[in-house]
């Protein structure tokens, strides 16, 4: 059976967005794509886990520089191997050179104010209850 999984493409990949969807339909059915800008509820909800943390400013930072995409996929067990093919790590550094997080991932950078960031070009569902998370959050605000 085939399950779903979601993608967002960062604004790092932004403009790499166009590679980044070839890269992923050849092994991935890609089903849906919508541009998005995010705004701070939306991102606190994405990344409730990091709220408070040192680092969470820069992320909202990173978040707002520029547009970003988001996808939607399906395949057999394609969280899974999504999962890999986006990478593993947050890091794009230490992932896998065969991963979309590698080939794209600025790796440390600097927001526009100044503040470290570990641009990453692309967020992934890890799970089958963070999909319908994500999926249910995004169809809340409209988007999907």
């Amino acid at each position: 059976m085939k399950e779903k999984t979601m993608f967002v493409i960062k604004p790092d990949g932004y403009f790499n967005r166009e590679k980044i969807k070839e890269d992923i339909s050849v092994y991935f059915e890609i089903i849906q794509t919508t541009l998005l800008d995010f705004d701070l509820e939306l991102i606190d909800k994405l990344y409730p886990m990091d709220l408070g943390k040192s680092h969470y400013p820069a992320l909202l930072e990173y978040m707002l520089e520029a547009p970003c995409e988001l996808g939607i996929i399906q395949g057999e067990s394609v969280i899974k191997y999504f999962f890999e093919f986006v990478g593993k790590y947050s890091d794009p550094r230490i992932c896998a050179k065969n991963t979309l997080r590698y080939k794209y991932g600025g790796g440390v950078d600097s927001t526009k104010s100044g503040l470290l960031i570990l641009k990453n070009a692309i967020h992934r569902s890890k799970s089958k209850e963070e999909f319908e998370y994500e999926f249910n959050l995004f169809k809340s605000y409209n988007i999907i």
